[in-house]
């Protein structure tokens, strides 16, 4: 992609593969060759171009383990002139096909599996040699209803202090050095800038402290600057919407807190009254509503005989858009927030994540979104670009 940058730092722009059906390594090698390859091939020929990865447990777990697979993944990037410097570790499990909904949030942090997974992600990636810094997002906690005492949180806690503690190892061994961001969701333990912060300053740097502390390898200053340099979070701008949040506001109070936002994803949401909201209805995932006033639903479909009035709902749609089928996105939420992180110079990865390709109402997805996947993707990277060199 062409050079560009953000007070003096180098920014990464990809689009998250968890658009593709990435569930085996052999799909993620073929979604490689359909999509971040096509991409570049037609946007950015000659140059080298970032692939955001989505690494489910069953893929990172078969390239971590052989290493003559994951040399096959890493010469495919090679020949297609692609950098791996991000991925979605979000999604455990299966996520293009039948029912996701809550299941996309378990195993939460407060299950080992979590942490196996993401270290497994983690050591795929630095071999990937997509740069010497590099970004996961995964979930911001778990899925309240699955349990959020101070119990869970401390489970939390611990396990993401043992992922850092992996990932410092990591670095010493490679030179890579990987952060892993938190990313703040309605239903999950952190929905909003404030919770995210509330959560790191009681939950994950005092229990992680003492985490690492009391395995007798590193003093209190060392486990600190661990947790510091391998935690983070990721601001989902489609997340922050729905939630109503002030864009300018949520990232001064993150940058104020001392957190890192190590990625940001590129997303709008929808907006309009409920009854109308809920012609987007589908099967496959959550899409919570929240309304001006703070009343809220986990889904679509529960909103629907809300009274009329201004309400968000968490269905990524492509970010070029202004509206869809009558109904407005967020698409200046997400402008205004891409212009405060560049503007402070907070993040270097930008991800254009608008998953919901197959599940948006066929009618409205091929009058205002182009035939096909790839179409509609480089009119997302070119409404992301217009943004970033106007900065």
């Amino acid at each position: 992609m062409p050079e560009l940058s953000s007070r003096g730092h180098a920014i990464r722009l990809g689009y998250s593969m968890n658009v593709h059906p990435c569930e085996t390594a052999d799909e993620l090698d073929a979604a490689l060759r359909d999509g971040p390859g096509e991409i570049r091939r037609r946007l950015f020929a000659g140059r080298k171009t970032g692939a955001g990865l989505r690494l489910s447990a069953q893929a990172a777990d078969l390239l971590a383990g052989d290493p003559y697979r994951l040399a096959k993944t890493k010469a495919l990037l090679e020949s297609l002139d692609l950098f791996a410097f991000t991925a979605n570790v979000f999604p455990f499990g299966k996520f293009n096909a039948g029912r996701v909904k809550e299941d996309v949030y378990r195993p939460s942090w407060a299950d080992p599996r979590r942490a196996a997974y993401t270290l497994a992600a983690a050591h795929v990636m630095a071999a990937l040699g997509g740069g010497q810094s590099l970004t996961l997002s995964t979930v911001a906690g778990g899925y309240k209803a699955d349990g959020d005492d101070k119990p869970a949180r401390d489970n939390m806690a611990r396990n993401l202090a043992q992922v850092a503690a992996g990932l410092h190892t990591l670095k010493n061994e490679t030179g890579v050095s990987i952060r892993v961001c938190l990313e703040p969701e309605p239903l999950t333990t952190c929905e909003t800038a404030a919770d995210a912060i509330e959560f790191f300053r009681r939950h994950i740097y005092p229990g992680g402290e003492r985490a690492l502390h009391g395995t007798d390898k590193y003093n209190r200053e060392q486990a600190t600057d661990i947790l510091h340099e391998h935690l983070g979070l990721c601001f989902d701008a489609c997340h922050h919407a729905v939630m109503w949040e002030d864009p300018a506001e949520a990232i001064d109070r993150i940058d104020r807190s001392g957190i890192v936002i190590g990625k940001m994803q590129v997303t709008c949401a929808l907006e309009g009254p409920p009854g109308e909201l809920a012609r987007f209805d589908e099967p496959r995932y959550f899409h919570q509503v929240c309304a001006e006033g703070g009343r809220r639903a986990a889904d679509l479909g529960e909103a629907k005989g809300w009274p009329d009035g201004a309400a968000r709902a968490h269905f990524h749609v492509p970010v070029f858009l202004e509206q869809i089928g009558g109904l407005k996105t967020t698409q200046g939420f997400l402008k205004a927030a891409m212009e405060e992180v560049l503007k402070r110079g907070l993040c270097s990865d930008f991800e254009i994540e608008t998953y919901t390709w197959d599940v948006i109402p066929a009618a409205e997805r091929e009058k205002t979104c182009g035939k096909s996947l790839v179409e509609s993707l480089m009119k997302e990277y070119d409404w992301v670009m217009k943004v970033l060199e106007a900065r």
